[in-house]
């Protein structure tokens, strides 16, 4: 014999889940899909690197206090650019700019 499946059961199954799946549909943009990763370019310099340094300093000594510049001119030889950009991946993006001569 065959046996038969409650059909009464099976629609309330899915009934149950197309509530569920509709009431998922309703939540906010927030729910995490898909993943954004946040984007970080540059240099975060601190203000405890910054208290480093001092006037008459090397090339050599600013570069290990500040780290290898981000940014180097060519009209402007003497002046390194430590830009810092961060974008998280649902939010506002953050920007610093710093600069040592």
């Amino acid at each position: 014999m065959i046996s038969r499946i409650p059909s009464r059961s099976l629609k309330k199954g899915l009934a149950v889940d197309a509530l569920a799946v509709s009431l998922a549909g309703c939540t906010g943009d927030k729910w995490g899909f898909p993943y954004k990763a946040g984007v970080q370019q540059g240099n975060w310099i601190t203000q405890e690197q910054v208290a480093l340094l001092q006037p008459g300093m090397t090339r050599e000594q600013v570069r290990f206090a500040l780290g290898s510049p981000t940014l180097t001119s060519v009209l402007h030889a003497n002046r390194w650019d430590y830009p810092y950009y961060y974008k998280p991946g649902y939010g506002e993006a953050r920007e610093r700019k710093r600069q040592a001569a």
